[in-house]
């Protein structure tokens, strides 16, 4: 992002100050990522938070030291189908679970009928907008940040099977007109 930037307003000061900048606020992040992760494993299999943070780092470390932008990559898109496997297994077992979508909807009614009433105010422009903060979040969302947007900007194989699914073709799209406006 910093080079994309530096080249686009011409600015190697811009350059400099994005890279301090991504650098001092992914600290927190990073340790706000770990430190749940952490505390949601320690809660969940009682091991010691200090032993799963360590563990943690150290993986981390060595797999991208080892794999480098093209392992993070090739990460995301198994964590993508992961997460994909286990939407439809929790929907499953939610609709079994709660006796189908009928009876979870006017079971959910007779709690509380405002959680089964409509989202937002009347009209076809806010049903509209929630729909494309909807669509772009989900095609958008995680895709979108600096992040990955710098592990697809340097990636050199176009074969990798990273480029195969539909939210990265679109998201391939995008970066490819930022690319070759630089």
């Amino acid at each position: 992002m910093p080079e994309y930037l530096e080249a686009r307003f011409n600015s190697p000061f811009l350059k400099g100050f994005t890279a301090v900048a991504i650098f001092v606020f992914f600290i927190p992040y990073t340790a706000a990522v770990f430190m749940g992760l952490s505390y949601l494993f320690e809660s969940t299999f009682q091991l010691p938070y200090a032993w799963i943070l360590l563990f943690m780092g150290l993986f981390t470390g060595v797999y991208l030291i080892m794999g480098g932008y093209r392992s993070m990559a090739m990460i995301d898109v198994i964590f993508g189908i992961v997460m994909t496997i286990g939407v439809l297994v929790l929907f499953y077992f939610t609709l079994e679970k709660g006796g189908g979508l009928a009876n979870i909807i006017s079971t959910l009614k007779a709690i509380e009928p405002k959680l089964v009433g409509s989202v937002g105010p009347p009209g076809i422009i806010p049903l509209l907008s929630l729909v494309f903060l909807i669509l772009f979040v989900f095609w958008g969302g995680k895709d979108g940040s600096s992040g990955c947007f710098n592990r697809y900007a340097r990636i050199t194989d176009h074969s990798c099977s990273v480029y195969r699914f539909p939210q990265d073709q679109i998201n391939m799209i995008v970066f490819g007109i930022i690319r070759h406006e630089l």
